[in-house]
């Protein structure tokens, strides 16, 4: 019997208790339903009961009935509720209805494909970029810890299209494929397309020959943690100042220095101006160091450049240059 089953069945047979003690005294003894309730109550809290000798040959043995199935019913239903609540598993047990409810008021949200180290590494960006995101998984150790720290999670195979469906991805507005096989991950990616074709959608790779084919499914990048892994460990011995400038950029939470992709949106005051007169340099103090327009990426565009809606800047400066930019 699993936790909820349980929890249920031993509240319903304490009440059931309760209400044949209640009645037995209201008609054997012909008390009130608040004295009856006191007696009972008395018993069940195994305080002891005074005054027994008012009570009539069937109450006394009534009574003796309710001591030894009441206690030991009560004693039963208390020790799986304070169990079920000590365990922190209340949230498990019933949590499913509260984070389908949690799932359907997101929107323009992301969701993340399995577990590990990477996931992690993952939800810790999200958190602290304050993005709202769900995970699906299958595995009971990774999903008893997201209950613990209160991570919105899906409990279920991520290739099927209902478990996308459930996770809200028609209104999600990214993607990450993280299962440890490429078939996996190819499933997900041509799933996940097929409910949302909007949907940014970017997967890991565990093997090279599956790059393209994963770009065939339908991701729109494809990232190789191995082949990453070793140009970032040659990068650190031959170029290490360059590798600490973009971990610190990228990564480094303690100093105000970041490193930001904002979209230029339609009601902007630096639309159709070049670069040099935009004002962003002079207005923010904030330094463009690349843009996308399109699929094309531009780096160190050029001071002519026009910018355009919809064109990606990407820039690098403190918090307060980000929001000025923002602004503009």
């Amino acid at each position: 019997m699993n936790d909820r089953k349980l929890l249920i069945y031993s509240i319903a047979t304490l009440l059931v208790i309760v209400i044949v003690g209640i009645s037995g005294y209201m008609l054997i003894e012909g008390m009130s339903f608040v004295n009856s309730l006191y007696l009972v109550s008395v018993i069940f809290s195994t305080v002891g009961l005074g005054g027994g000798e008012t009570l009539s040959v069937t109450g006394k043995l009534f009574t003796v009935f309710l001591v030894f199935t009441g206690v030991a019913v009560g004693t039963f239903a208390i020790s799986n509720l304070t169990k079920v609540m000590v365990e922190g598993q209340i949230r498990k047990v019933f949590g499913k209805g509260f984070i389908n409810a949690m799932i359907k008021k997101m929107s323009n949200h992301y969701i993340i494909c399995g577990d590990g180290e990477i996931t992690e590494l993952i939800i810790k960006e999200f958190e602290t970029n304050g993005l709202s995101f769900v995970i699906i998984s299958n595995d009971e150790t990774a999903i008893e810890e997201y209950s613990k720290r209160s991570i919105v999670y899906l409990k279920g195979d991520p290739i099927k299209d209902e478990v996308l469906m459930a996770a809200g991805i028609e209104r999600a507005q990214g993607l990450i494929s993280n299962l440890p096989n490429d078939v996996g991950n190819v499933f997900v990616v041509l799933s996940a397309k097929n409910l949302n074709p909007k949907l940014k959608i970017i997967t890991r790779s565990e093997n090279e020959n599956s790059l393209e084919k994963l770009k065939k499914a339908g991701a729109d990048k494809v990232i190789a943690p191995n082949m990453i892994c070793g140009r970032r460990m040659a990068a650190a011995m031959i170029k290490p100042s360059i590798v600490d400038f973009l971990d610190t950029v990228m990564h480094g939470q303690n100093l105000d220095l970041q490193m930001e992709e904002i979209t230029i949106q339609s009601d902007s005051e630096v639309i159709g101006r070049s670069l040099i007169d935009s004002g962003i340099r002079q207005k923010s103090g904030a330094i463009v160091i690349a843009m996308k327009k399109g699929d094309k990426l531009i780096t160190n565009p050029l001071p002519t450049t026009i910018l355009e809606v919809s064109d990606r800047i990407i820039v690098l400066g403190n918090s307060s240059q980000m929001e000025l930019l923002k602004r503009m």
